[in-house]
């Protein structure tokens, strides 16, 4: 198992992941953020998109061990507020994602 710290949507976290997951594994079965889709496994569908360090990252393809410890992810749940929804999330809700 891998001890890695991260910035999740602006707060700080450690979590201990074996070190052949995916970050999109990391966001959704340990963080439980399932805003992160992971559907197509190959990287084309964008499902899965998500900022490191403000650059866009396919996280389904995207091994934990390549992500830098300290990085600091933002999910599609960390763009917004529940109050103030970020454009992204009104498109996403618009359309039934």
């Amino acid at each position: 198992m891998l001890k890695k710290p991260l910035i999740i949507n602006g707060q700080p976290r450690t979590v201990l992941v074996a070190p052949d997951s995916t970050l999109g594994d990391v966001v959704r079965k340990q963080l439980h953020l399932t805003g992160t889709k992971l559907h197509c496994s190959d990287g084309h569908c964008g499902a899965c998109n998500v900022l490191v360090d403000g650059k866009l990252v396919i996280s389904c393809m995207t091994k934990i061990t390549d992500v830098a410890d300290g990085a600091a992810v933002v999910t599609v749940e960390g763009i917004g507020t529940p109050h103030q929804l970020d454009p992204i999330q009104l498109a996403l809700v618009a359309t039934g994602a």
